[in-house]
């Protein structure tokens, strides 16, 4: 019974998604917004890191069926992250979070269990953010170079934060109803996770063994 409950929500929230990106065309859409979407780094790990290095778009109704990851059956499931080295992107599919997440979330039976889940990993994501940041901070202290565009990239990222999470909430609420907060919440999530990969890219060039803030403790 919960199981046939959780797929009605997934369709619907399917269904809500379809309506919200019918004629977005290649507009630009944060990259939560598809499930396509990618983290893509350039080959250089040092170059300045900002939102405007991550970007995706509806490109056509199949791919806007599934906000944020989700509306194949499957609660958990995250947007998949590529960057130019597959070690890290290896490291990165394996990180505890996404795991205790698909966990978490396999258990929401409602749409306030789900917009909760993903509301909670939204913050998970964006303290592993500071955590990725600081670690950079400390790693790169002998190479003033590199950390100021890391710097730089973080501020700018911070100075776009807001717009693009208004941007995020005014597609989803344009959808209406209750599968529209699922929507959001999944979208911010990713965009939050988006950011801590791309940090943790970089610190996987000077750090390769670096670990992970979250404890599923």
């Amino acid at each position: 019974m919960r199981a046939m409950k959780r797929a009605g929500l997934i369709f619907a929230a399917a269904l809500c998604a379809v309506l919200l990106f019918s004629g977005c065309g290649d507009a630009d859409i944060p990259t939560a917004s598809s499930k396509a979407s990618h983290v893509v780094l350039q080959d250089d790990s040092s170059a300045p890191v900002s939102s405007g290095s991550v970007s995706a778009a509806a490109s056509s109704a199949a791919d806007a069926q599934t906000p944020a990851g989700r509306g194949s059956g499957n609660e958990g499931v995250v947007n998949p992250v590529s960057t130019d080295n597959e070690a890290f992107n290896n490291k990165f599919k394996s990180n505890p979070i996404d795991a205790k997440y698909a966990a978490e979330m396999d258990d929401a039976v409602s749409t306030a269990d789900i917009v909760k889940v993903s509301d909670k990993y939204a913050d998970v994501w964006s303290k592993e953010i500071d955590h990725a940041y600081a670690e950079l901070k400390k790693s790169l202290a002998s190479d003033t170079g590199k950390w100021s565009e890391v710097e730089s990239g973080q501020k700018a990222w911070e100075a776009g934060k807001d717009a693009e999470i208004q941007k995020i909430n005014a597609q989803a609420q344009a959808g209406g109803g209750s599968m529209a907060r699922i929507t959001q919440a999944s979208q911010i999530m990713e965009y939050y996770r988006s950011r801590a990969a791309e940090l943790y890219r970089i610190l996987y060039g000077v750090e390769p063994n670096f670990t992970y803030a979250f404890s599923a403790n």
